[in-house]
């Protein structure tokens, strides 16, 4: 295992580990967030919403997992649209507004990129699943990383990937993954829309500690919920996430 989580570079450093998943490159350079989404900017400061409150109680209950359970999650849905990305964005902040823990956040269902849109920020790399395709091919250069602040990282797609079911197959995916796992407290993935991309699904969520799946109230069919489960696996799912409802206060 890599032991050099103290030495993860915060601004502009490029660093080099050796880990148990052979030898893979990091360079973290400061990026400028300025998100405007309304369910995004619920979650600064000290006003608290009864939906910002349910978000950082989900946030309390992974980071009081143990370290070996709560160390890759990744967020789904069983469509698009029903706030996968948003909730990922949230939980990211949540997670790390106490500063006491290190998070990364991956886009890896990336067809059709939002989380520099939810952060405000505009992202310059191709993203984490062109980065390992071209690992597949003998790249060896490092893994550019924004650094949102000190404790809130992100790997964000510039644009929409390419077809990505054969990177989701291949044996880097799950390197790439525990690679930054070593790294990180806890890595929370973006993940696809099953009933879009099931294997893509199935690949990230082999390679995930747990899988949180997210459905909208009014949206989300019963049907492609269960379809959903059924992909990612019973033993991988934390919960279910209804997003889009309102307070009755």
């Amino acid at each position: 295992m890599v032991s050099e989580r103290a030495s993860l570079p915060r601004f502009a450093r490029r660093a080099e580990f050796i880990g148990d998943h052979g030898e893979f490159a990091v360079e973290v350079a400061p990026a400028w967030g300025a998100p405007l989404e309304p369910l995004v900017l619920a979650m600064f400061g000290d006003a608290s919403t009864p939906q910002s409150a349910a978000v950082r109680e989900i946030a309390r209950r992974l980071e009081q997992r143990d370290e070996a359970r709560r160390g890759v999650v990744s967020v789904m849905s069983s469509s698009r649209d029903e706030g996968k990305s948003t909730l990922t964005v949230q939980l990211a902040i949540a997670l790390s507004e106490s500063q006491r823990m290190r998070v990364l956040v991956i886009e890896a269902g990336a067809s059709h990129p939002s989380l520099g849109r939810l952060l405000g920020f505009e992202p310059k790399q191709a993203g984490f699943l062109a980065h390992v395709a071209r690992q597949q091919h003998g790249s060896r250069e490092p893994l550019r990383i924004a650094a949102l602040g000190a404790t809130l990282h992100v790997i964000a797609n510039a644009s929409p990937d390419a077809d990505d079911s054969l990177v989701c197959r291949s044996r880097q995916l799950p390197a790439a993954i525990a690679s930054l796992r070593a790294i990180y407290d806890i890595v929370l993935i973006d993940g696809p829309a099953t009933g879009m991309h099931p294997a893509n699904a199935r690949a990230i969520a082999r390679s995930s500690d747990g899988v949180i799946l997210a459905a909208r109230a009014g949206v989300s069919r019963k049907s492609a919920l269960h379809q959903a489960v059924d992909t990612i696996g019973t033993e991988r799912l934390l919960g279910v996430v209804l997003c889009g409802t309102r307070s009755l206060d």
